[in-house]
């Protein structure tokens, strides 16, 4: 597993307070439609989401266009993570990628 230096250069960038808002659950339960729905993006705008048994998502991935709360002065960026136990996956693969995004995030959701 790697961090993106782009990625952290560009949250470096924002002002005010970062908080990462972070989704984990069995692979094809509807992750990614989730966020989507949080964040109020419909159709081919958010995570990509699809009816096949197919995984969408490999990884971790972060919204790259943050929510901001006014109130707490907080820029809130959404990640969706690779669903677990997809028969691509191992189970050490999905232990890592659980735990890195538990000690990542802010807000956590086990779906």
């Amino acid at each position: 597993m790697e961090m993106v230096k782009e990625t952290v250069e560009y949250l470096k960038t924002f002002e005010g307070n970062i908080a990462l808002c972070s989704i984990v659950g069995k692979y094809r339960t509807g992750k990614s439609f989730l966020l989507n729905r949080i964040m109020e993006l419909n159709g081919l705008k958010g995570f990509r989401v699809s009816s096949s048994t197919n995984a969408c998502t490999k990884g971790i991935w972060i919204w790259t266009k943050p929510i901001f709360n006014d109130w707490e002065n907080l820029n809130i960026f959404f990640v969706d993570c690779e669903g677990l136990d997809s028969v691509d996956s191992t189970n050490t693969i999905d232990h890592w990628l659980f735990a890195i995004t538990v000690l990542i995030s802010s807000y956590f959701i086990y779906n």
